[in-house]
């Protein structure tokens, strides 16, 4: 893989609005647009900027049926961000360390307790940056 499109992923997957739709689709075989729509809290056209990155990183397919649109995750994208986040990793000792675990499992609960610190951020009154602009109305 090379570096711009690792970096390409990352860049996907550091956006915690991202990140959360990338792990809703992930809990089914495909997911309706308008489903992602309802659930999160943010514009359809803000959940179109989202999907189309996670499109461009390979992370995520989409399918038109009619005017809907499904999405599934690519599960072979996401295998060889992984695989090559652990190749690139292997020589880091702090990471040998991380008992049972894989550089990419080590990296998703980075990203988790950030996920988790942004949602306490926003408990704290700043919601709407979290959410990535406009509430729907």
């Amino acid at each position: 893989m090379s570096n711009d499109r690792l970096v390409l992923i990352a860049k996907a997957l550091a956006d915690p609005q991202r990140l959360a739709i990338l792990e809703r689709i992930a809990r089914e075989q495909e997911v309706a647009c308008q489903t992602l729509v309802d659930e999160f809290e943010i514009t359809q056209a803000t959940i179109s900027h989202h999907i189309t990155q996670l499109v461009q990183a390979g992370l995520i397919a989409s399918r038109k049926a009619g005017r809907c649109c499904f999405f599934r995750v690519e599960l072979k994208g996401v295998a060889a961000f992984g695989r090559e986040l652990d190749a690139r990793l292997a020589g880091n000792e702090r990471l040998k360390r991380t008992a049972g675990k894989t550089a990419a499992a080590a990296l998703t609960k980075a990203a988790t307790a950030k996920k988790a610190r942004a949602r306490t951020s926003a408990k704290s009154g700043n919601s709407a940056a979290l959410r990535g602009g406009k509430r729907r109305g």
